[in-house]
């Protein structure tokens, strides 16, 4: 049986985590606590997850990291402006009109006007956008040059060609100088000096989450490694396996392509029955880790309020940009509706739980 890509699973992983995680822990929940229905002592031995060792950490930020996020900002703040003088350059991107001929005749899809290029994109033959670097705006070239052997159209492989340019303006980015002005316009402080300290403890934050982040993954992987599953909620796991091959079969239709070819092509699976077989694989560590989560809620009376639920709500929305007003207005529905309420509270009992035994945890000082 062929074995599915590590960049398949990651697919499969964000589909099962953002879509099927909603119907494993529908059927799930009922009424009460989340796996209320389960006596999971009967289903999961869950290992030790109290006084695990995990390495501590230390943050350290350069003057070179605050300075490339402030250029960064800078960069992203910039406007683009049309120009018609100067001379076309490596990595900047113009308009132009071509015509290409193939034995002194114009060829299908060989021409167009007003095209958009950034010079070292690659996206025309060799020879095309670095026949170009320093040609002046207004002038127009023929660069004779030579598709690839190898090229998708057949009757153009290998063949001469002469492509005619003429060159119709430059689009250069003009970035904002770093100045009182900018910092005004574009944070919660007033200058420069003020914003530099201000990228400087942004980087600080999103280092320190980050470690946070690798200490909770690290202690949840050896409570994982360390707890067995005594059995499989058989309904649990064919739920995770029934939902993920609808969301696959919609993505064949969008695709426009038979089921079983868009398994072969995207996934990489044989037929049916191997892709099948392997999402219950996956399904399974699913559930093991669902069970592992509400067992160890339960038992330390870890729960989610409501306060806890729309503050979830409201802070993933404002870290996208969105309110809950411009959410729905965009996506036709809310947050909550749009994502499932289980889905909610799975994220919002995983967060807690893992806080609880990263608390619980045996932090060993860097040296």
């Amino acid at each position: 049986m062929k074995k599915i890509s590590k960049r398949t699973w990651i697919i499969i992983g964000a589909a099962l985590l953002v879509a099927v995680a909603v119907t494993v822990t529908l059927l799930l929940m009922g009424e009460g606590k989340p796996y209320s229905k389960y006596d999971l002592t009967e289903y999961i031995t869950v290992g030790e997850y109290t006084g695990l060792e995990v390495d501590g950490f230390t943050i350290a930020v350069t003057d070179e990291e605050v300075n490339t996020r402030i250029q960064d900002n800078l960069t992203a703040a910039g406007t683009t402006k049309t120009i018609e003088e100067g001379v076309v350059a490596d990595g900047e991107t113009i308009i132009i009109d071509f015509s290409g001929k193939v034995d002194g005749k114009v060829f299908d899809g060989g021409s167009a006007s007003d095209q958009s290029l950034t010079i070292g994109s690659g996206s025309f033959i060799d020879g095309f956008e670095s026949g170009l670097i320093g040609v002046e705006v207004g002038k127009t070239v023929d660069l004779n040059l030579t598709f690839p052997a190898d090229y998708s159209s057949t009757t153009l492989a290998g063949k001469a060609v002469v492509f005619t340019v003429t060159v119709k303006s430059r689009q250069i980015l003009v970035v904002p100088a770093l100045d009182d002005i900018f910092v005004k316009d574009n944070s919660d402080v007033n200058t420069v000096a003020e914003y530099t300290t201000f990228i400087k403890e942004q980087i600080t934050a999103e280092k320190t989450d980050a470690a946070i982040l690798a200490q909770k993954q690290k202690l949840w992987g050896a409570i994982v490694s360390a707890s067995e599953v005594i059995k499989y909620p058989d309904k649990e796991v064919q739920a995770v396996v029934d939902s993920t091959v609808k969301e696959y079969k919609g993505y064949a239709e969008q695709y426009e392509m038979e089921y079983v070819e868009f398994l072969q092509q995207y996934v990489g699976v044989e037929d049916e029955a191997d892709f099948n077989a392997q999402v219950a694989e996956y399904a399974k560590v699913l559930v093991k880790e669902e069970m592992m989560l509400f067992y160890i809620a339960d038992k330390e009376d870890i729960s989610i309020t409501n306060d806890e639920y729309e503050q979830f709500i409201k802070d993933t929305l404002e870290d996208y940009g969105y309110t809950e007003e411009t959410f729905k207005e965009l996506q036709g529905k809310t947050y909550e509706d749009a994502v499932g309420k289980d889905t909610i509270h799975r994220q919002l009992y995983l967060t807690k739980v893992q806080d609880f035994i990263l608390s619980k945890a045996v932090v060993i000082p860097v040296e």
